[in-house]
């Protein structure tokens, strides 16, 4: 069992009897080195790689050791090195993870890299800090956690390394069980932004607007409930906070869901309101987004089934930019951006039927219209979508067909629309020694895939992409393994330029004894639009894993 887990997760285990009859697994590290060079052809706007030979360096370690009172203790560590700016942009070093803890019946307390999962208004994110929690008596749970929100250890320790603000917090969490059925709980939150937000937004040239909070509180309350086929959450919120030099302001949440799941009927229903200026430490919510929704999906017959879901959601949220993302290859087409204000209202229906005469054959279909608008009536979309599409499965064959349409229109200031099809297409095969009797010892895996693409704009431009997929995987147990990616693309954008795309990826893998592996690996992409420019990018290299 460990051999396989080794294999599959690239962990290696060890199973040891400790002195008091308990049992310790520890998984204990691996190191692997990098050797590689690049080749880059083309303007040097358009990526972040730049040719030359290069090294990375990646160190992974996590032990777990349990004893016979059933307390779990754990130490995780993972870090890179790298002279590759294109890899760690950040500098020649990052920490991956970095956590430490320990678990038993009635508490857990960690270290390092924490998840703090307290509910949805309160906090629910990873925090770089300290997590206790304890049981008191049979059902209730006291959870405590200070930290920072920051994107890595790196910009933790240096300002320079952040693209976001660094908040610091602290936050506690009281939850009961009242009976069988139900939890109540309550939590209490303060955060502040640390460091100096001045120099941050002179780096990205904006300023932070008045929605942006700087210090704050926070508190709320909830319960859960399930019974039979009912089940209900919900929780209420208030929150404070100022930014320096500004009045404090204040505003309230408010999150209600409730389901029911009966004999082949499941239905949901809920209502989110988050005001505009709801001081958020959560990554499950965000300030000044509401919602009412309804779901129902309906197995009608053991083959047929339908789901439905309406939504009205709306969009008060009004904050500066975000710093705009690296370049791409190839270049990512700039996304609308979003509203300061405005409304959704949408409907969705889609059906999964299995077809009864051909074994593994199902067929798909969907429709549905949103319309969305901003308060300043720039913008008043609408949105028509509908598909059908077919899967089949059957004895290491595997295929799919679809086709999508959409078309969208704009009665906003500035008028206008397009329509599009999409149709995709899916193949495959699947080669091995398994039986019914034993696992297989090898295993040969081919697939094509296909999207073509083909939109009209409101002015008549038509903007067609055709890509094009092959894979070959390959594994032996015990051996290795090895795959090969093709890919091709083509079509033109809106002003009519040609583009045109080819990549290519081709992996090794050997196992070196147990412990040891190498693999080989080259990758070829290539990138033509028009007359505007030509790109190219080469690598190969090798790597050398051992696990210890």
């Amino acid at each position: 069992m460990l051999d396989r887990f080794a294999q599959a997760t690239g962990q290696v285990g060890r199973i040891e009897a400790d002195g008091e009859g308990g049992v310790r697994i520890t998984w204990e590290g691996a190191l692997s080195v990098d050797l590689y060079r690049r080749r880059v052809e083309g303007p040097p706007l358009l990526t972040p790689y730049r040719s030359g030979g290069y090294a990375q360096f990646e160190f992974e370690s996590d032990r777990r050791e349990s004893d016979p009172h059933g307390r779990v203790r754990w130490l995780r560590f993972g870090a890179a090195l790298s002279d590759d700016t294109a890899v760690l942009p950040t500098g020649q070093g990052k920490v991956r993870h970095l956590s430490v803890g320990e678990a038993g019946p009635q508490h857990r307390w960690a270290v390092g890299d924490v998840p703090v999962e307290h509910s949805a208004l309160g906090i629910y994110s990873p925090v770089r800090g300290v997590l206790a929690e304890a049981m008191i008596g049979a059902s209730t749970l006291v959870s405590f956690s200070a930290g920072t929100l920051a994107e890595s250890w790196e910009a933790l320790a240096d300002e320079s390394h952040r693209t976001l603000r660094r908040r610091d917090l602290a936050t506690v969490m009281l939850a009961t069980g009242l009976g069988n059925d139900a939890q109540a709980f309550a939590t209490v939150q303060a955060f502040a932004d640390a460091g100096d937000p001045g120099r941050f937004d002179d780096r990205f040239g904006w300023a932070p607007s008045d929605e942006v909070p700087t210090s704050g509180r926070s508190a709320t309350a909830g319960f859960r409930w399930r019974h039979g086929a009912w089940s209900a959450q919900g929780e209420v919120g208030a929150s404070r906070w100022r930014e320096d030099g500004a009045a404090s302001r204040q505003d309230q949440a408010l999150v209600v869901d409730v389901g029911w799941d009966g004999n082949g009927l499941s239905l949901r229903a809920g209502h989110h309101a988050i005001g505009r200026y709801f001081g958020m430490v959560s990554s499950l919510a965000a300030s000044g987004v509401g919602e009412t929704y309804a779901n129902a999906s309906w197995t009608v017959t053991e083959r047929w089934g339908l789901t439905l879901d309406l939504r009205r959601s709306r969009n008060d949220l009004s904050r500066p930019p975000v710093p705009p993302p690296p370049i791409t290859v190839p270049p990512t087409a700039p996304s609308a951006p979003t509203p300061v204000a405005g409304r959704v209202d949408s409907v969705q229906v889609s059906s999964r039927y299995a077809v009864a005469s051909v074994s593994g054959l199902a067929l798909t279909a969907n429709a549905g219209r949103s319309r969305s608008a901003t308060d300043d009536a720039l913008s008043d979309q609408r949105t028509d979508q509908g598909g059908v599409g077919a899967q089949w499965a059957q004895a290491g064959w595997n295929a799919a067909v679809g086709w999508q349409h959409t078309r969208l229109a704009d009665g906003g200031v500035v008028a206008g629309g397009q329509r599009g099809n999409a149709y995709t297409m899916n193949l495959g095969r699947t080669l091995s020694d398994a039986r019914a009797d034993r696992a297989a010892s090898w295993q040969w895996t081919t697939q094509l895939s296909a999207n073509l693409r083909r939109q009209r704009l409101s002015g008549g431009t038509r903007v067609d992409t055709d890509t094009w997929t092959l894979v070959f995987q390959g594994e032996r147990v015990g051996w290795g393994q090895l795959g090969l990616t093709l890919g091709t693309s083509r079509g033109n954008d809106a002003l009519g330029s040609d583009v045109r795309m080819e990549w290519m990826q081709l992996e090794g893998a050997r196992a070196l004894g147990e412990r040891t592996g190498l693999k080989l690996y080259v990758r070829d992409g290539r990138l033509h639009h028009g007359a505007l420019y030509e790109y190219q990018e080469q690598l190969y290299g090798v790597q050398l894993s051992h696990r210890f």
